[in-house]
């Protein structure tokens, strides 16, 4: 279980118009590691959650367009130094706050399903063809239409979509700030 903390991150742009992110690799912490900011972030964190619905072009109730927001899950030491150093374009979010933007933001345009179409045309091809499906077929279709039975390729819950999902799959626990 990784113990991690969101840090929200305000990224802006730089003159050539690329994505303008702070000088993470001046913490002390990744000094210390001898590793670039962006190895260490996914080594020991989860990278980066980008808002998906207010980009850098996009105008919204808190990110003028050239802004963007990213939030970072990341171990606590880092999250305190890059507040510390970048207060103005750094803040520790609570869980509550960053599920919110997790759901709103980051993955509300996500599937709520996926669905593997090879999986499932074969029983449609037969039933089409008007040729039974064994019992054992029957099984198999019924665990490929469950989108809650990941044994079986078809129809899948999207384990990405929502925060708690996601939480559980990364085996992420928030550290209350």
């Amino acid at each position: 279980m990784k113990n991690l903390v969101p840090l929200r991150v305000k990224i802006g742009l730089t003159p050539e118009g690329r994505a303008a992110y702070p000088e993470f690799n001046t913490l002390p912490i990744i000094q210390t590691s001898q590793v670039d900011w962006s190895v260490w972030v996914d080594t020991y964190g989860v990278g980066w959650h980008y808002d998906k619905k207010y980009g850098h072009r996009e105008e919204g109730p808190d990110s003028p367009a050239g802004q963007q927001w990213g939030v970072l899950l990341v171990p606590e030491a880092f999250a305190t130094e890059a507040v510390a150093t970048f207060p103005a374009v750094c803040d520790v979010l609570d869980e509550s706050s960053f599920e919110t933007f997790y759901e709103e933001r980051v993955t509300a345009h996500l599937p709520e399903v996926i669905v593997d179409e090879k999986a499932i045309a074969a029983f449609e091809v037969k039933e089409r063809l008007g040729v039974p499906l064994t019992p054992a077929e029957v099984l198999q279709r019924n665990k490929a239409l469950d989108p809650d039975d990941d044994t079986t390729p078809g129809v899948k819950r999207n384990r990405l979509k929502h925060w708690p999902d996601f939480k559980a799959v990364a085996g992420i626990a928030i550290v209350a700030k």
